[in-house]
C-alpha cells in the first residue's frame, strides 16, 4: 500500500521575497516491512518520482525499513520523517 494519491499541498511562504511555493508531502505509507507492496527503497524512488517532496515511512509495529529508505531518500533529495503506525 502506498498513498501517493493521499498527500497534502503545503504552502509555505518566503517572507523576504514573498514568492509562495507548494510542497507535496505524504506522511503516511507503507512498505514491505509491513503491509505494503514495494520494499522502502522503492517506495521512496516512486515517491520521488511522483513529485513528492517530504516522506514519511509509517510501517506497522516496526522502524526495521527506515536505515534502507533513508539511503535512498538521500539520493532523491527527498526529506524522509521517521514513522510507524502502532
Amino acid at each position: 500500500m502506498t498513498c501517493f494519491g493521499a498527500f497534502n499541498l503545503i504552502l509555505l511562504k518566503n517572507i523576504q521575497n514573498s514568492k509562495a511555493r507548494f510542497m507535496k508531502i505524504d506522511l503516511h505509507c507503507h512498505s514491505t516491512r509491513s503491509d505494503g507492496t514495494y520494499a522502502p527503497a522503492e517506495v521512496v524512488q516512486r515517491a520521488h518520482t511522483a513529485g513528492i517532496n517530504v516522506l514519511s515511512l509509517t510501517d506497522h509495529d516496526t522502524l526495521l525499513g527506515i536505515d534502507e529508505a533513508r539511503a535512498m531518500a538521500e539520493s532523491c533529495n527527498i526529506q524522509l520523517i521517521n514513522g510507524v503506525e502502532i
